[in-house]
């Protein structure tokens, strides 16, 4: 027999009818996930915890295959059967929204179809079977509890197997884990005061290709206008090179070391998250993305409501995700994470935007090879068919994206959202004698765009040429959402009004993975003014601090070598001054991190592993 088990306290959540006070604010969205351990919950937990090993009730569910298309939401996560509780006082006009799908556990299909029932004080308003077809998919359901509204009710979300000829409740054992995913009860509109937030990344884009930086080609119309209405930073420097570790750290506020995400490590869990906080603060968080580093089996969906990862599908599947869902009836205010990957090497535009590019280059796949072999162009003229190319795929993400934005302000979300656009990293083109950007920690890598625009049309308009990082999107966006960031970078928005001042320099940091061929490699890069100093740092494999040997020092004067190919070391030591020791101060943080370890170890599938390596991430 099935014990029942009291997971906390029954709640009320207080709230006065709307029609009754007008004035009144309307109350939270109430998330069921999140408030998991306040439910009344009836399930054997032993025979739970026999296929579910840490019994939790609530967490991230994610269907589909990791290195093509995945969903993710946070979810309430009972067995079979079972059944959840909440108390709680249905708001004016209150619909209960959520998604709901089984886990296969790794079988081929369902042990027999799953049935979800929402009831109301023992009457059921919604009953649903996932047949057993349907296992690992999401299905986005909605009830009207309009009828109670006011009233304080007993609602329970209860599962069960559902037996048919082939199918026997007691043969299923634990082969099934059923999930509520996202389910929140709110009222319409709940009062929101607070802004939207958006951050718009887009993989591999340089500033110097940006109509709005100066760039030749009208590449970027969208962009350019989204200038217009904003504050547009013109030195932003990239923390790292490649896409896995530059995007944690927009999302945590913390350089890659600090946050500690890489190939085989996931996030420290002592870093800040960004859709954890705004998430448990009513924020609905969204995440829609496009590049594997981003994908699930690096954990970037953990926070999230709702994450799509639609590896390596074009801007415009992107931006008809993002429109289905952030576009929806507004019922709080939500943060939108929204990436594109098209500007990625291969570069394979749609024809129609190549001849806004410059034209069609004769031989596209033998263009293509020099750079997945990293060999030399055969002369400018190839170089200047890969930027042709490169361009094409910008033109076509800023198509997209304008389209974006088009639908927000035909809606009238667009004045009051905060909506930040930036890159990870740039692109190289043979300027160092390198392709792509992994390896790179020179400008057409370090230098990326960086576009803010404010609610209600502040600094419209504006330029701003002091040093920033990208580290101040965190607490930009954190601020904007009603937070103060947990530490002391200021956000991008306090320095455009002057009300915090701006670093006076900026690190930019590239680590190798050890391996037994070249051991350990560090470079840092610390930019402060118009000076740049780079350093590279060995150590063997089994070196306990992981680097210790410096192997060589550049400096670059960027106002009068703004291509940085003349080293101005050793003879311009004296110009150093404190960029070095803050270099070296850096690299002690690097070795007590490596001393004392990552977050969770990454393990990656084979097909995974074959995907990375065939964009030129793994050798």
């Amino acid at each position: 027999m099935p014990r029942p088990i009291t997971l906390g306290s029954s709640i009320g959540v207080a709230i006065a009818l709307l029609s009754c006070q007008p004035k009144e604010p309307a109350p939270a969205p109430f998330f069921l996930a999140h408030r998991v351990s306040e439910a009344e919950g009836t399930f054997d937990e032993t025979r739970f915890r026999s296929f579910w090993k840490d019994g939790q009730l609530a967490g991230t569910m994610t269907f589909g295959n990791p290195g093509e298309v995945t969903e993710s939401r946070f979810s309430v996560i009972p067995p079979v059967p079972s059944q959840l509780i909440y108390h709680v006082l249905v708001p004016r006009d209150g619909r209960l929204a959520f998604d709901i799908g089984v886990a296969t556990l790794g079988a081929e299909s369902l042990p027999a179809p799953v049935t979800f029932t929402v009831t109301i004080d023992e009457e059921a308003v919604f009953e649903e079977t996932v047949p057993r077809r349907l296992g690992n998919t999401w299905l986005s359901r909605t009830v009207d509890l309009g009828g109670w509204s006011g009233a304080e009710v007993a609602l329970s979300l209860d599962t069960r197997f559902r037996d048919t000829p082939y199918s026997a409740a007691d043969e299923h054992g634990g082969g099934a884990l059923p999930a509520w995913g996202n389910p929140v009860l709110s009222g319409p509109g709940n009062g929101q005061t607070r802004p939207d937030l958006i951050l718009v990344s887009i993989d591999c884009l340089r500033a110097d290709h940006v109509g709005a930086y100066g760039y030749e080609l009208s590449t970027t119309p969208a962009l350019d206008a989204l200038a217009d209405d904003g504050v547009l930073f013109d030195n932003t420097v990239s923390v790292s090179s490649w896409t896995l570790p530059t995007h944690m750290s927009m999302l945590t506020g913390l350089m890659p070391t600090a946050h500690g995400a890489s190939r085989t490590h996931a996030r420290l869990p002592s870093a800040p998250y960004l859709p954890e906080i705004l998430s448990r603060d009513g924020y609905e968080t969204i995440g829609i993305v496009s590049g594997l580093y981003l994908s699930p089996a690096f954990e970037f969906e953990k926070g999230f409501d709702v994450y799509r990862a639609l590896i390596e599908e074009p801007a415009e599947k992107l931006v008809a995700a993002a429109s289905e869902r952030f576009l929806a009836e507004p019922h709080r205010p939500r943060f939108l994470f929204l990436h594109f990957f098209d500007a990625h090497w291969p570069y394979l535009p749609p024809p129609e935007y190549l001849e806004r590019a410059g034209g069609r280059p004769p031989d596209i796949s033998k263009l293509l090879n020099k750079v997945i072999q990293e060999r030399p162009p055969d002369g400018p003229e190839q170089i200047e068919q890969m930027k042709t190319l490169y361009d094409a795929e910008v033109a076509y993400i800023d198509d997209q994206l304008g389209r974006f934005f088009d639908e927000l302000k035909r809606r009238g979300l667009y004045d009051d959202a905060l909506i930040i656009v930036t890159a990870d990293h740039g692109e190289g083109f043979y300027e160092h004698e390198l392709w792509q950007h992994s390896e790179i920690i020179y400008n057409e890598v370090t230098r990326v765009p960086l576009i803010v625009k404010a609610p209600k049309g502040a600094f419209g308009g504006s330029r701003r040429s002091e040093l920033v990082s990208q580290l101040g999107i965190f607490p930009t966006l954190l601020e904007a959402g009603g937070h103060a960031a947990p530490f002391a970078h200021p956000g991008l928005l306090s320095l455009a009004e002057g009300s915090a001042p701006y670093p006076e320099s900026a690190l930019t940091e590239i680590t190798w993975e050890p391996n037994e061929i070249r051991g350990a490699f560090v470079k840092l890069a610390a930019t402060r003014g118009d000076l740049k100093y780079v350093a590279t740092f060995a150590g063997d494999l089994d070196d306990e601090k992981f680097v210790s040997r410096l192997v060589e020092e550049e400096l670059y004067d960027l106002s009068a070598d703004p291509g940085e190919r003349q080293n101005l070391l050793p003879g311009g030591a004296a110009k150093i001054g404190s960029l070095r020791g803050q270099v070296r101060d850096y690299l002690e943080t690097v070795r007590q991190r490596r001393t004392e370890g990552g977050g969770g170890r990454i393990l990656l599938d084979e097909a995974l592993e074959e995907k990375l390596r065939a964009l030129g991430y793994v050798q």
